[in-house]
């Protein structure tokens, strides 16, 4: 009796098989380093997951703590949480993005310091070119849109304070060249 059964199993499996979709183990997942960023010593990572074959979820955050020399700094924390299409498949090739960026920032390279915080919204295009299997290397510019509230100060150390500003500002900006691991 048992081996009766065993057998109608089987021949039950050998019939829904064929019927049941195959799942393939795609590239799902990614992890990447925008490497601009890092040349300008801001620690970096964005994680990313694919929702479809047209769509990905990516995860960049940003933080430099450095000051240079001259009290020259590109000091931030910056969070941007956004979504792809892309235009073959995901993770290769031209893809268009919107990412809401969040960020606090305390930077001067000329004569005066910006200390501030800001949020909104990210347009962005890019390229990504697979270098084999698992690598890429990925391109992306775009333009900021969003609130942006700062005081300005005197660049040099304890610099004097020059006034402040807030409101809404247009500006380039996520402009990543990026070594990209995908899974």
């Amino acid at each position: 009796m048992k081996l009766n059964k065993l057998r109608h199993i089987i021949c039950i499996g050998i019939i829904i098989l064929p019927l049941k979709p195959i799942n393939c183990n795609a590239q799902n997942h990614s992890i990447g380093v925008n490497m601009a960023l890092l040349a300008v010593g801001s620690i970096n990572i964005e994680l990313s997951k694919a929702f479809s074959k047209k769509v990905t979820a990516h995860v960049p955050i940003s933080w430099n703590p450095i000051t240079f020399s001259n009290n020259k700094k590109i000091k931030h924390i910056m969070l941007q949480p956004g979504i792809r299409w892309w235009q073959w498949h995901s993770y290769s090739g031209y893809f268009g993005g919107i990412n809401i960026t969040i960020a606090q920032f305390n930077t001067g390279i000329k004569a005066l310091r910006y200390y501030g915080k800001g949020a909104g919204v990210t347009i962005s295009a890019g390229y990504a070119k697979m270098l084999s299997k698992r690598w890429n290397l990925e391109a992306e510019a775009g333009f900021y849109s969003g609130w942006i509230k700062y005081n300005k100060y005197q660049r040099k150390h304890c610099g004097d304070y020059e006034g402040n500003w807030s409101g809404i500002k247009l500006f380039p900006a996520k402009i990543s060249l990026s070594l990209i691991y995908v899974m």
